[in-house]
């Protein structure tokens, strides 16, 4: 099995592979880690070139007619809660940005609390 490691510094780094005995697989894991363990070969870091950097169009506006409903709203991120366009609950013929907050992030959020 080969086995990989993302944390807060480093984002998927190949660990090595770790035998199977008997069915069973062991390893230690470190605090605030993320690890994937996979039968598969041939994965690798992805290597992307960047889009020339450009100003953020300012103001932004968005009404998000033209987002899916249950995608993520243009510019928004789920950092700390989930966004999703969705239907208006008070006017069924717009849509609008919807922010879920469940519970409090846990010590593999990487955020500050």
């Amino acid at each position: 099995l080969s086995l990989w490691m993302t944390n807060q510094t480093n984002q998927f780094v190949h660990l090595g592979d770790i035998p199977v005995v008997k069915g069973t697989v062991s390893i230690q894991v470190a605090r605030d880690s993320i690890y994937t363990l996979s039968t598969t070969t041939g994965q690798q870091k992805a290597s992307v070139t960047n889009p020339p950097s450009e100003p953020f169009p300012f103001p932004y506006a968005d009404d998000f007619e033209s987002s899916t409903v249950g995608a993520v709203g243009r510019y928004f991120a789920d950092d700390g809660g989930s966004f999703t366009v969705d239907t208006d609950p008070k006017n069924s013929s717009n849509k609008v940005l919807k922010q879920w907050v469940q519970t409090q992030p846990g010590v593999n959020a990487w955020l500050p609390d």
